[in-house]
């Protein structure tokens, strides 16, 4: 959700991007203006990685911080599932 309201669906494509050198990617959004992006990066990423996605985030959610952590690995859920979009809003709201 952006910060004027709008829902924005299927954020995960930013990693969909040609030649983007991700092998996975996680989008948090942590609050309405923060979204960390937890990336495994293959052994060609760089910078330029992380500036595509954040600008491509920006695109569809506005004027918000990005933050890139890159990591060894996404934690799966408990029944061991992959999230590629997960929404903190509802613990900020409680």
């Amino acid at each position: 959700m952006t910060q004027d309201g709008r829902r924005v669906g299927r954020l995960h494509r930013v990693f969909q991007a040609k030649d983007l050198p991700v092998r996975e990617g996680q989008i948090v959004q942590e609050t309405l203006n923060r979204i960390r992006v937890r990336v495994v990066p293959d052994a060609n990423y760089t910078d330029d990685a992380s500036r595509l996605i954040t600008r491509q985030l920006r695109e569809r959610m506005g004027e918000v911080e990005v933050i890139v952590d890159l990591v060894d690995d996404i934690p799966r859920t408990s029944a061991g599932k992959f999230r590629a979009v997960v929404s903190e809003l509802e613990k900020e709201t409680t």
